[in-house]
């Protein structure tokens, strides 16, 4: 499924949304496809992954660092009814105009999301 994938991205030129369970190679996909549309195209935009957790997502951000590649985890803002939401909110948002800033100066390869808080 990989080649299929990483097809698609680097040699279609088309956007690709890949679900497949734990264990199946997604990272290995968009690892490979980060590297060969970065070689063909310095000014390609990073690669978008969306992960169920924060923990995952921090566990998954380790590979490709360790392969030079820039990778963060956009924070989500925190509940504003929260205790000391007001400046949690603050420097969630700095973290968020920081990578804003990443991304707008082709400084990030892949950029983690997920819906957790």
């Amino acid at each position: 499924m990989q080649r299929v994938v990483v097809g698609h991205l680097v040699d279609d030129n088309q956007d690709v949304l890949y679900l497949d369970k734990t264990g199946a190679g997604k990272s290995e996909a968009y690892f490979l496809s980060v590297a060969l549309l970065r070689a063909q195209n310095p000014k390609a935009g990073p690669a978008i992954v969306f992960e169920p957790t924060v923990a995952l997502a921090k566990d998954q951000m380790q590979r490709p660092v360790q392969f030079g590649f820039t990778a963060v985890l956009f924070p989500s803002l925190p509940n504003p009814n929260a205790p000391g939401a007001a400046a949690e909110k603050i420097k969630v948002q700095s973290a968020q105009d920081t990578i804003v800033g990443q991304i707008s100066r082709n400084r990030l390869d892949i950029l983690f999301i997920t819906p957790e808080m």
